[in-house]
């Protein structure tokens, strides 16, 4: 009897503690959500001015580099706000958010070492960094679900196709910026080649969301990363095109024009057959 009442106190304690991890969990997407969103706007609509008040300095390319490193901000902000409705289901994308908040963390310190350092700076390595370990802990709280396509499902493969190419290329954006950071300092002054490692800041992590959703493109979780790669590359495309009609036009960039146009159109369609297995399984129940 003592060992059942000790076992039913634990228990209690154990269903005390997760309620309020719960609880933040949805203030954290929500808070992250807002800010990724008003900052990949930003990023999109005056990169001039965005990247003069993150790093000090900007030109041409780099503006047209933080346009496209807006899309992606943008499309993590839309994951995390679609997940906040459903927060305790969404647990899995917490690795990526975490991530995504500790580079970002990490990239706005490094500005803050070097001479184009400015106080409000600091307000967003707090930020990251209470991201980065909210994230990190709430990570561990609650169940994954999963349920695999066939792996020559169109869904997957398209899913796989975005996941490889965003978190490869950001992987390289972000440890071996090499040439094209020194480029761009030369183009655009001391500090530009943080622009390079800010790229793939953002897309890694946002590769990495992809890669885990393939597996899950039965299930309504994936809505959010789906709505989130819509988004994105939409803006990518946008974002490309008008790249296109300036001075830094180049051929190879139509190519990757296409590939955003494709992943739009079959992120669109992924998202709608989700939403319409979403409200089934509602009716259903």
């Amino acid at each position: 009897m003592a060992a059942r009442a000790i076992c039913r106190a634990g228990g209690g304690l154990i269903v005390m503690a997760a309620k309020p991890a719960s609880r933040i969990l949805p203030w954290l997407l929500g808070s992250y959500g807002l800010c990724m969103g008003a900052g990949g706007l930003a990023l999109i609509l005056a990169p001039a001015r965005a990247n003069r008040l993150e790093a000090g300095t900007s030109s041409i390319f780099v503006e047209h580099l933080a346009q496209s490193r807006g899309a992606a901000v943008l499309a993590l902000g839309v994951i995390a706000l679609l997940a906040a409705r459903d927060a305790g289901r969404q647990r899995w994308i917490l690795p990526g958010l975490a991530a995504s908040s500790a580079l970002f963390a990490g990239l706005f310190l490094m500005v803050q070492l070097s001479p184009v350092a400015a106080p409000y700076r600091w307000v967003a390595v707090l930020l990251c960094t209470l991201w980065a370990s909210g994230f990190a802990w709430q990570s561990a709280h609650g169940a994954e679900e999963i349920d695999r396509l066939p792996w020559r499902d169109p869904s997957r493969l398209l899913l796989i196709s975005f996941a490889l190419w965003t978190g490869i290329t950001g992987l390289l954006w972000l440890v071996a910026p090499g040439g094209l950071g020194a480029q761009l300092e030369t183009m655009a002054g001391q500090g530009a080649g943080y622009f390079a490692m800010a790229r793939g800041a953002v897309d890694l992590p946002l590769g990495w969301l992809a890669w885990a959703a393939r597996d899950r493109l039965r299930l309504p979780v994936a809505l959010p990363v789906v709505a989130g790669m819509f988004v994105g590359n939409a803006a990518l495309s946008v974002a490309g095109f008008i790249a296109q009609m300036e001075s830094i036009a180049t051929p190879s960039r139509w190519t990757v024009e296409l590939l955003h146009i494709v992943w739009t159109i079959g992120a669109a369609v992924i998202g709608w057959q989700l939403s319409r297995a979403g409200k089934r399984a509602v009716s259903a129940s």
